[in-house]
């Protein structure tokens, strides 16, 4: 996919220089996104982080039919900027919510619940998207999880609704 002038080590660089960017913007999204929750509203951030992540996936399945490697790298660039960004909101966004709905005796609990499951899926995640990519090739981890982002969106926003109906959330 990478033929052309340039050493192997430049294009390697480069393309790392693409993946690195998601942690540089989770970085910078969970500290401003910190800040400003309030403002912005942990049930829109939650949705919107969502969004990013679904337009990450998808960009991420889309690349596979790029052949042009100055457009590979910059759209690479870009869809893991959109997900750093998504993956920050949703980090600091959930779990304010989770905080916001246990109670004070089950706060410490349902954290620990939160972080395994966390754990879980770092475990599992690689697992099942090798398995889809064994099945797909590169497009289909990538599809699978952006379908299911999609899938899970009015499910997410209607508990959220529900939630803040509830009143359930102390401010």
């Amino acid at each position: 996919m990478f033929s052309g002038s340039g050493s192997c080590l430049r294009k390697s660089y480069r393309l790392n220089n693409a993946i690195r960017i998601n942690a540089v913007l989770f970085i910078a999204t969970t500290t401003t996104i910190g800040k400003c929750l309030n403002f912005l509203g942990r049930e829109n951030t939650i949705l919107a982080g969502m969004t990013f992540l679904t337009i990450q996936q998808m960009g991420l399945a889309y690349i596979t039919t790029i052949n042009n490697p100055v457009r590979f790298l910059r759209i690479s660039f870009i869809v893991q900027a959109i997900g750093g960004i998504g993956s920050g909101a949703n980090s600091v966004a959930s779990m304010a919510l989770l905080i916001a709905v246990s109670k004070k005796e089950e706060r410490d609990r349902n954290i620990g619940l939160f972080e395994a499951f966390t754990g879980l899926g770092f475990m599992t995640g690689p697992l099942v998207g090798s398995f889809l990519y064994t099945v797909g090739g590169y497009i289909m981890p990538f599809a699978f999880s952006g379908s299911f982002f999609i899938i899970c969106f009015p499910f997410v926003a209607y508990q959220l609704v529900k939630q803040k109906r509830e009143s359930k959330i102390v401010e």
